[in-house]
């Protein structure tokens, strides 16, 4: 066995954690540790802030999260209540008591001035998920709107499934957005439960992405469809129709040749 794998496969053993968390987080650094961030616009001056600790105690991770949590919108930030994200998982006992588990902490940060988000001119754009099998699925997801990069079903399937190992439950996100002119940015992408997953089956990951710009009508549902193969890829959004049926938006973004 490759000895990349049989590393990856023994960590994974030790943690019971393989379900990542979302691979555009970043390293922060807290109290002398690192730790992993990611941070997520849900609305205006309203942001979801996940924490990854796996060398720092319960409590360390708390103070992280309530210190990122400070320091966002110009230190005006009002955090809500966090909470754990999957099972708090602990390093085996053959490490030795000293050393922390691991743990994945969740909260929103909402500005004090925060604007609302709008109620009457909306529309509905949702992803959409192809299950392969409880280890693997294709998303075809919105992931900025503008250059404000938003929650999809992509990252929280990675958040909520954090600790199961080799499953995962997707999960489908939809939104609303304003019924106005806009850009957004669509993705198509093959993702595993776990990355030992991928480093044995052997498969190449699917990716396609672009952008599409367009003004979403009052009260319409949007849906982000797509396919992933080795020769063709392509990811495009439809408006579902009254009475049944659909209509493309724009233009598909493609790679590859049908």
């Amino acid at each position: 066995m490759n000895i990349r794998v049989l590393l990856l496969a023994t960590l994974c053993g030790f943690l019971g954690a393989c379900a990542t968390i979302p691979d555009n987080t970043k390293q922060v650094e807290f109290e002398g540790r690192s730790l992993k961030e990611e941070t997520v616009e849900l609305s205006p001056g309203k942001y979801k802030v996940t924490l990854a600790g796996f060398q720092q105690t319960k409590a360390q991770v708390e103070r992280a999260y309530a210190s990122r949590a400070a320091q966002m919108c110009d230190g005006r930030g009002v955090a809500g209540e966090p909470e754990y994200v999957g099972p708090l998982v602990h390093r085996s006992p053959a490490f030795g008591p000293s050393v922390p588990g691991a743990y994945t902490l969740a909260g929103i940060v909402t500005c004090p001035d925060a604007v609302a988000a709008p109620t009457a001119a909306v529309a509905v754009l949702r992803d959409s998920i192809k299950i392969a099998s409880t280890r693997k699925a294709q998303f075809f997801v919105v992931s900025k709107i503008g250059d404000a990069r938003i929650e999809d079903s992509y990252l929280r399937t990675a958040v909520r499934n954090q600790g199961r190992g080799l499953q995962m439950t997707p999960t489908l996100v939809e939104r609303n957005v304003p019924a106005r002119m806009a850009t957004f940015t669509i993705e198509g992408r093959t993702r595993y439960a776990a990355p030992i997953i991928e480093l044995t089956s052997g498969e190449r990951l699917l990716d396609v992405v672009g952008t599409v710009t367009f003004a979403p009508e009052n009260h319409r549902t949007y849906v982000v469809k797509g396919e992933l193969g080795e020769r063709y890829s392509a990811v495009w959004i439809e408006e579902e129709l009254d009475g049944g049926g659909s209509r493309m938006i724009g233009k598909k973004i493609e790679t590859g040749s049908p």
